[in-house]
């Protein structure tokens, strides 16, 4: 059975960029960096500062022109490491300046340009790497990140496929494989990528948030929470499981798991009105009644758009008999529900 596909919490909210933006693309600069910007050497900036002298009073040999290449990709990859990204794009221009034929250069200069969030400069370099360097697997695997932030699936899905034909045990890449099928509405197929990058890796980070938002896409709940709760017993910090596992636990009638898990989340952002509205929820549910009202009138505050607060509070005046502030709760709610 197919399901719906989809990467947000709560498929309304648009705030959330579409495909996988929001789950996956956001911590692309730290899954870039297992490419080979760690094997590029320590930078010397003394040796970098004689060679460029050299270059400048034109001493200009083939022998200069290589070192000095490699020293400013040695400082292009540890500005990378540093998330330094400007200096790191300067850098590694550098180096492409001084020898364009070289596929490391090319790949961290587009990398540097991914996290800069210039897509098209980083494609070109990408590709432009992959011309002298066609059979490497971490090349295919970045310029489909880059595709994928564009929203150009099947392109992604082609870079994927050479990544994975060339590295068979690249877990991650299977993993994004899933989620584009996923988000094609097609769950079964991607469910099968998920299983291949569990049987590599099973504690890959954000893997069991993604099985589990499958489950959850055909309606098996049960199996969700099962998914949602390894991946923050492996990675407690991540913000996607802990929220889904909120709204799980409250569609569930489990009011008490999902607050800890809300509780969890709003540490962790603070500021986020979703999960201030689920928090409040969570929080009428256990008839905690004034400290629901608090977090609501929050998320209200954060957004005064989000429609589903205003309910709830009015849900809860009119339980504590206050009938004026209901009624003005709910013609707050009817105001953002109206059809523009």
């Amino acid at each position: 059975m197919e399901g719906r596909a989809g990467c947000r919490w709560r498929g309304a909210r648009k705030r959330v960029p579409a495909l996988l933006l929001g789950c996956l693309l956001t911590a692309a600069p730290a899954l870039a960096r297992q490419v080979e910007t760690g094997s590029a050497g320590k930078p010397d900036p003394v040796r970098l500062r004689q060679l460029e002298e050299s270059w400048e009073s034109g001493a200009r040999t083939p022998e200069v022109r290589t070192e000095l290449a490699s020293a400013y990709f040695s400082s292009a990859a540890s500005f990378y490491r540093e998330s330094r990204y400007l200096e790191s794009l300067a850098a590694a221009r550098k180096a492409v300046r001084l020898v364009p034929d070289n596929a490391d250069y090319l790949h961290l200069q587009g990398l540097a340009y991914f996290a800069l969030e210039q897509g098209s400069d980083a494609e070109t370099s990408l590709r432009d790497a992959l011309r002298y360097a066609p059979g490497k697997a971490s090349l295919h695997y970045d310029l489909a990140l880059v595709l994928l932030r564009a929203n150009r699936s099947d392109e992604a899905e082609t870079e994927l496929k050479a990544a994975l034909e060339l590295q068979p045990d690249l877990a991650i890449g299977y993993l994004l494989l899933g989620r584009i099928y996923h988000n094609r509405s097609l769950t079964e197929t991607a469910m099968k990528y998920f299983e291949q990058a569990k049987a590599l890796d099973p504690q890959l980070r954000s893997l069991h948030y993604h099985i589990g938002f499958a489950h959850k896409a055909v309606g098996d709940n049960k199996q969700a929470i099962v998914e949602m709760e390894e991946e923050v017993r492996l990675n407690p910090d991540y913000l996607p499981a802990r929220k889904e596992l909120g709204e799980l636990h409250l569609k569930e009638k489990r009011p008490e798991a999902a607050l800890i898990h809300l509780e969890e989340a709003r540490k962790l952002a603070p500021r986020d009105p979703d999960v201030l509205y689920y928090l409040g929820k969570a929080l009428y549910e256990l008839q905690r009644h004034d400290e629901a009202l608090v977090a609501l009138a929050e998320a209200s505050r954060l957004d005064p758009s989000l429609s589903e607060p205003y309910y709830l509070k009015a849900q809860i005046y009119m339980k504590q008999g206050r009938r004026d502030a209901a009624q003005r709760e709910l013609e707050l709610f009817r105001k953002v529900k109206k059809p523009k």
